[in-house]
Order: structure tokens, then C-alpha cells, then sequence
């Protein structure tokens, strides 16, 4: 395999030394631009046999890097280079002969296939489609049930257990040796769904274990929680502490969300223990407000995203967007993904005391589709369109792609969205759904597939305007689709009302 790709990379080699060599015969080349097009060809070509080979290794982030670190700079230092190349003077040639020409019939040009938008079986595949959504939506809910008990039975074979309560669980597990334990089980909402963590607590008051028995999280962020060993520093407590990131729990920077989910958890859970079945009276403090600099950072962009007349402006807009990508993308890391519409109706959504930024991009998002049929996500606070605008500026190219392309990935978009809706209605774990790289481009964390869809997404969009937007998100093609539906329920009425 690794021939083959030397073999490709020498390929290239030589068509990078013949464009070089055509370059030079028709262009009065400076060393500026001679230097341009070799780093950045040699950029180009050295990010192949890397990322190639790391694919090879099982490392698919290492090729992911290799490609934005060594391909992206090549691909912008070929495109300033071009734009330097192109106001040079080209070099006199000696006029060419006149050739002989015949008269020959101008073939016709093929005609671009024509995708209709609509159908006659449109309306009843659509039918369909949010049938099987409502049926994926209720299966879901009787099928990821998590038998605590069983789980217990499993972990502590030598205890005879005894539930106390059943909702939420609470039981009594009795030892040969007259010990005396509680066990019982907290829920918090983390950025892409619930975690659920079992609890261990002795007679005394004290966190004797922790379980994560079932999570939505998003698994970038769980497995940064789980790498720093977060659940560690929360063993030994006792049940009547505050457990407050910030105050007697420390987060792990990049995972903040994910460390308050796993501290309400445990906090709900041992707090239900002290006056349940210990009878304490409460004296721990209440999870309190964070509101910090970088919500309201987040929560100034989100009000500017109504002010119009920024935006006609242009360097205006290019402000804008600039602080969207660095704010809302690399501050805050406050995408929204297809994750964060489908956690609503399950009911998972993170505590407002605790995330305030997402619930100013989320709900003010869904607010504003409601209340003034505008999707202002897309366009203006997205960090990802702001990265794509930016790097098709850089480039200066704006490839068309066919109309009947534009047709079909209407079409794949709308069936990328709805699988990933019916994923996570049934499997009720957004995170399982989401295949954006949003988080990932920000953050670096990512799994699988995203770390090829990255380094697509970001040299496609360096030649195709908002190369995602337009051909691969379905977040922004589910925000339009509430959009439209708004739309259509208001000329209803309207007619209605006319009537």
C-alpha cells in the first residue's frame, strides 16, 4: 500500500515540476512567486504521503491535522501566489502560423440534467418520513430503559438489596457484617444529553463509589472528563458538601458542561441520601448563577445579529464574523449541531444556571424562527460559515457546481438530517446522531468520521462558496425547514382569517 502511495506522490511531483516549468515560460516569474509556488506545492504534496500513512496507522486525527496544518497552508499560499502570478506580465511569443480551419456543425451542447424539486410521490415519502420519526421517537423511549437493580445485583453480589424507593431509585444493601450502604442514582445534563451516575454511599455519610451507568454525552468531552480522572476528586465526600464546580469541585478546561452534568449528578444523587435516608436537614449551597464574560460576549453577538445594517455594510460584516469565529467558536466553543435540536424533544437540555450560552444560541435561535420567521444562525452567528466565508475570500475562487449537483445535495442533506434524527430518537443519544465537525474544528476533539469530514469541508469551501452550508449540514437545512414550516402556518391563517 505504501508504494502505491509514493507512487502517487511522485505523480504529483511531476506534474507540480511541469505547471512549475509552464509557469516560468509564460510568466516573467520573481523569486516571490517562484518561492510561492514551490512552498506551496511542496506543502501540498508533503500532506499526502501523511495523512495517508496516518490512516494506514489507525490515527485518522494525525491525517486530519497533517492535512489542515500542511494542505490548507499550501492551498492559501498556491492561491495568494496565483493572484501575484496573474498581474504579472506574460512573456512575448512568436506569432503563430494561421491554420487552416473547416467548416464543421457546432455540436449542441448536452443539456444539464433537470432534478425536479418536486414530485407527485413527495408528499407521500414526506408522510413517511415523519411517520417513521414518530415511531423511531416512541421506540426509543421503551427501549433504552436502564435497569438499575440488575446492575446492583451484578456489582455487589454479596449484599442482600432491598429497594427503599422507586422514583427515583433507592436501595438498601445489607451486609454479612451488619454494614449497613445506600445506592441510588443521579442524573445531569451534559452538553449532548444526560449522564447518569450510580452512587455508593456508607452509613456515615461518605461517597464510597461511582458508576457512570449510561451517558448522551458527547464523546469528545466524556472522554476528556474521563482522561483527567475528574470522578476521582469526588470520592471520600460527604453527602452534605456543596459539590459546585468552581467551589469545592474542580472542572477540566475544555469540558466545563460535561464536569457540571457529572457534579449535579452526584449532587442530586447524595443530597437525596442525606435527608432521605440519613435524615440530615440541608445546609449546602444551591448551584448558583454563572453568567461570566464569555456569556455575555455570546449574548452581545446574538443581539448584533438583528442590527441590519451591519451587515450591509462590509467591513462591517467582516467584524462581525470575525468575532463570531473567534467568540462563539474558539472562546465559548458554542456550535450548535444537529445534536442540540434533537436533545429538545427529548427533554435533554442542559441546567441555565449552569450554561446560559446555550441557551442563548439555542432557544434564541428557535425563538426567532417563531417569532419572526428568520434564521440567524445560519449566516451570521454560525463559527463555521464565518471560517468558510473567510477561506473562500482567501482564495478568491467561487466554483459553481452544476445545477443538477445542487439538486441532488439538496436531497442528500435532507436525508442526512433525517437519519440523524431517527438515530437519535432511537438510540435517545444525540451525540450518536451528530457527525458535524463543528465542536471539533474549535476544540480538536472529535471522533471518526469528523476527523475526515473536517480537512473535506475546509479545502472544499476554500474553492466552493460555504461548501458545507450548502451541500452537507443538516442543521442549517432543519433551522430552514422550521423556517418554511413557520411560513406555511402563517399564510394559513392569513387565508383562514381572510375567509
Amino acid at each position: 500500500m505504501m508504494d502505491l502511495i509514493w507512487l502517487i506522490t511522485g505523480m504529483l511531483t511531476a506534474v507540480a515540476i511541469i505547471t512549475v516549468h509552464f509557469s516560468m515560460q509564460r510568466y516573467a516569474l520573481r523569486w516571490l512567486e517562484l518561492a510561492g509556488l514551490i512552498g506551496g506545492i511542496g506543502l501540498i504534496i508533503f500532506s499526502v504521503p501523511w495523512a495517508a500513512g496516518a490512516i494506514l496507522e489507525g490515527v485518522p486525527r494525525a491525517a486530519s491535522m497533517g492535512i489542515l496544518l500542511f494542505g490548507l497552508p499550501g492551498l492559501i499560499t498556491l492561491a495568494m501566489t496565483w493572484k501575484m502570478i496573474s498581474k504579472l506580465p506574460k512573456k512575448e511569443t512568436a506569432p503563430q502560423a494561421a491554420q487552416t480551419t473547416h467548416d464543421a456543425a457546432t455540436p449542441k451542447p448536452l443539456e444539464p440534467i433537470r432534478v425536479r424539486s418536486k414530485g407527485k410521490w413527495s408528499r407521500p415519502v414526506a408522510y413517511i418520513a415523519y411517520a417513521i420519526l414518530a415511531i423511531a421517537f416512541v421506540t426509543g423511549f421503551f427501549t433504552t430503559q436502564t435497569d438499575f437493580s440488575s446492575q446492583l445485583a451484578a456489582t455487589f453480589p454479596d449484599a442482600t438489596i432491598s429497594s427503599m424507593e422507586s422514583k427515583p431509585p433507592v436501595f438498601k444493601l445489607e451486609y454479612p457484617d451488619g454494614k449497613i450502604k445506600y445506592a441510588t442514582i443521579g442524573t445531569g445534563q451534559g452538553y449532548g444529553g444526560p449522564l447518569v451516575v450510580g452512587l455508593l454511599i456508607s452509613q456515615d455519610g461518605t461517597v464510597e463509589k461511582l458508576k457512570l451507568l449510561s451517558n448522551q454525552e458527547t464523546p469528545a468531552y466524556k472522554k476528556k472528563v474521563e482522561d483527567a480522572e475528574f470522578s476521582a476528586q469526588f470520592l471520600g465526600k460527604k453527602v452534605s458538601d456543596d459539590f459546585v464546580i468552581g467551589q469545592d469541585v474542580d472542572a477540566i478546561a475544555g469540558a466545563t458542561v460535561s464536569c457540571v452534568a457529572g457534579a449535579e449528578a452526584i449532587r442530586e444523587g447524595s443530597h437525596r441520601i442525606a435527608t432521605g435516608q440519613l435524615g440530615m436537614t440541608p445546609t449546602w449551597t444551591d448551584q448558583p448563577w454563572i453568567f461570566d464574560f464569555k456569556d455575555s460576549l455570546v449574548l452581545l453577538l446574538f443581539c448584533l445579529a438583528f442590527w441590519g445594517a451591519l451587515f450591509k455594510n462590509k467591513w462591517g460584516r467582516y467584524v462581525y464574523l470575525g468575532a463570531s469565529l473567534a467568540i462563539i467558536g474558539f472562546y465559548a466553543n458554542a456550535c450548535l449541531s444537529i445534536a442540540s435540536l434533537g436533545a429538545i424533544p427529548l427533554g435533554y437540555m442542559p441546567s441555565i444556571k449552569a450554561n446560559p450560552s446555550w441557551w442563548i444560541l439555542t432557544f434564541g435561535t428557535l425563538v426567532t424562527i417563531v417569532a419572526l420567521t428568520k434564521n440567524i444562525w445560519c449566516n451570521k452567528l454560525c463559527p463555521f460559515f464565518a471560517m468558510q466565508f473567510f477561506l473562500n475570500k482567501i482564495s478568491g475562487t467561487k466554483i459553481k457546481l452544476p445545477d443538477h449537483i445542487a439538486a441532488y445535495a439538496q436531497r442528500t442533506v435532507s436525508l442526512l438530517l433525517w437519519l440523524s434524527l431517527v438515530t437519535i430518537f432511537l438510540t435517545r443519544n444525540p451525540a450518536l446522531g451528530s457527525f458535524e465537525p463543528f465542536s471539533m474544528a474549535f476544540s480538536l476533539n472529535g471522533e471518526g468520521l469528523q476527523w475526515f469530514l473536517l480537512p473535506v469541508s475546509v479545502i472544499g469551501a476554500f474553492f466552493i462558496p460555504t461548501f458545507w452550508c450548502r451541500y452537507f449540514c443538516p442543521l442549517g437545512r432543519g433551522l430552514n425547514k422550521l423556517v418554511s414550516i413557520r411560513k406555511s402556518i402563517t399564510k394559513k391563517f392569513n387565508q383562514t382569517k381572510e375567509a
